[in-house]
């Protein structure tokens, strides 16, 4: 896994950062960090920022919500892939993708009177031959309109290449 620590965006309110990231054969797992902290606001204020932050369905700020938390990737030509939402799935169950597609996974989170953290994660169907990415959040309700991370995409795969060879290594020499 590439251990990065990045924060992505940061308001008085709410922080995104990008963590890890790490390349399958299938694909390449992100990992990100949510945090909100609590201002000066009342209870209901609060609880306003708690709907913002977790996204209540059925609301412009959950799922699907035009000022939803949205993450996207970019590639090297600029082609933009969003992230779709476990729950509303485009395709059957089990089914793979036919090209490059982003799916957010881990939702939830906790907190309580004074702040909320996350660690939702993207996984990328397919590992992209771009030779880096840009992660995209857009968080309207939060106030974000965008904010971009790079990844290294070889970076990633040479340090799981790395981690095979070790491993290789390790298991040749203490099987003679």
């Amino acid at each position: 896994m590439l251990a990065v620590s990045e924060v992505i965006v940061s308001t008085a309110t709410f922080a995104v950062a990008l963590v890890g990231a790490h390349a399958y054969s299938t694909g390449l797992e992100v990992q990100l960090q949510l945090h909100a902290r609590r201002q000066d606001e009342d209870d209901a204020g609060w609880e306003r920022v708690r709907e913002i932050f977790f996204g209540r369905p059925g609301t412009p700020e959950g799922p699907g919500g035009n000022r939803a938390l949205t993450y996207a990737v970019a590639l090297d030509g600029g082609r933009e892939v969003v992230a779709f939402s476990p729950f509303h799935h485009p395709r059957a169950w089990g089914e793979m993708p036919d090209g490059l597609s982003v799916m957010s996974t881990r939702p939830g989170g906790g907190g309580g009177p004074s702040s909320m953290a996350s660690s939702p994660g993207l996984w990328l169907w397919g590992l992209p031959a771009a030779h880096r990415l840009e992660l995209i959040v857009r968080w309207p309700a939060a106030a974000i309109a965008e904010a971009r991370a790079e990844i290294d995409v070889n970076e990633v795969a040479g340090n799981v290449m790395a981690r095979h060879l070790r491993i290789i290594e390790t298991l040749g020499a203490s099987a003679f």
